[in-house]
């Protein structure tokens, strides 16, 4: 599973909608923790907590800031081989270039280092922490597990 801000995933698909309290309802809409058509942020995580396979978790900001342990832990759980992690590394530009090639043409960050709270950063800071008090009290168990991170 990869894990990025609940802000940051969410707000990224409303770009284009200025009226905070739309932003608002649509958010509590994407955090409802049901099953709906669309993507629901919560019920995603909740689908995993649930899973009793072998499971691993990885945070976005994790793999962009620090690729190479992420990445080995994700070896290391699939049980491969680290034969080829120095040479990928070595040409980490080159691959993450072209990782990038594959994104949408409406794409904003990029994996940028700089950019990891890009759509948060016009909301003001008291929504931001009602959007945040919204999923704690709603979702505790899910934000206490995997969330605190973004509090």
């Amino acid at each position: 599973m990869l894990v990025r801000d609940y802000k940051e995933a969410i707000l990224r698909h409303y770009k284009m909608v200025t009226n905070l309290d739309d932003l608002k309802q649509r958010f509590i809409r994407e955090t409802a923790g049901k099953s709906r058509k669309g993507v629901d942020y919560i019920k995603i995580l909740q689908y995993f907590d649930e899973l009793e396979e072998n499971k691993i978790l990885v945070y976005y900001e994790d793999l962009i800031l620090n690729p190479r342990e992420p990445i080995i832990k994700v070896i290391d759980f699939l049980g491969v081989d680290h034969t080829y992690v120095d040479e990928f590394f070595n040409n980490y530009d080159f691959h993450q270039a072209q990782g990038i090639k594959s994104y949408h043409g409406g794409s904003f960050t990029k994996g940028s280092k700089g950019k990891l709270k890009t759509h948060q950063e016009s909301i003001p800071p008291a929504m931001l922490r009602e959007m945040t008090e919204s999923i704690k009290t709603r979702h505790g168990h899910i934000f206490d597990k995997y969330l605190t991170r973004y509090e």
